[in-house]
């Protein structure tokens, strides 16, 4: 079905377009909210708070491409994770501190998968992957973030320091773990 079509539909709240919307966009959508929530269950039920918003939004959006209607779908996930967990999480993680001699954050590995890298990131105290992935996957500046997370910049950029070095030592022990159980199977 085009595109305009379904969001025509999706303005006009028909069933079939928000049917079509859940299932081809849920686990994109899933994998959104996960960065920002503790846990999979919390990713859970933000999805499901973001797909009432979008429904009772819908005919705020102005976008006429599929593009256009992710990314929409995608900031109201970000902002309903955000807004429902800030407090509670923040409380007790966002100022989480790590070693003076944890290394600097490395390029993306060459050995790790897309999927482990993913993977490594949900391991990440919740404020922590909350700065990287709106800097880092969003695009947002560390304004942006301040602005959103209600913190300093000076914070942001902070958190996104820390952030790097915890990936850096995630890889590094993901490297020794891959090499260990190397040398064991030799």
């Amino acid at each position: 079905m085009e595109i305009n079509i379904q969001i025509e539909q999706l303005k006009r709240r028909q069933q079939e377009a928000f049917k079509w919307v859940v299932h081809n966009y849920s686990s994109k959508l899933l994998a959104t909210a996960r960065l920002y929530t503790k846990t999979k269950e919390d990713g859970e039920d933000v999805l499901q708070d973001a797909f009432v918003t979008m429904y009772q939004k819908i005919k705020q959006f102005k976008g006429k491409t599929e593009g256009e209607l992710f990314s929409w779908m995608k900031r109201i996930v970000i902002n309903t994770s955000i807004n429902k967990y800030q407090t509670k999480y923040y409380s007790q993680e966002m100022y989480v501190e790590y070693p003076e001699h944890a290394q600097e954050a490395p390029e993306i590995h060459a050995k790790l998968a897309a999927e482990e890298i993913i993977q490594l990131t949900y391991q990440m105290p919740v404020g922590l992957r909350q700065v990287f992935s709106l800097y880092t996957l969003e695009s947002y500046s560390h304004k942006e973030i301040a602005k959103l997370l209600g913190m300093k910049e000076s914070s942001s950029r902070s958190q996104y320091t820390r952030a790097k070095k915890w990936m850096a030592n995630a890889i590094n022990q993901h490297d020794k773990t891959f090499n260990n159980s190397i040398n064991l199977s030799s």
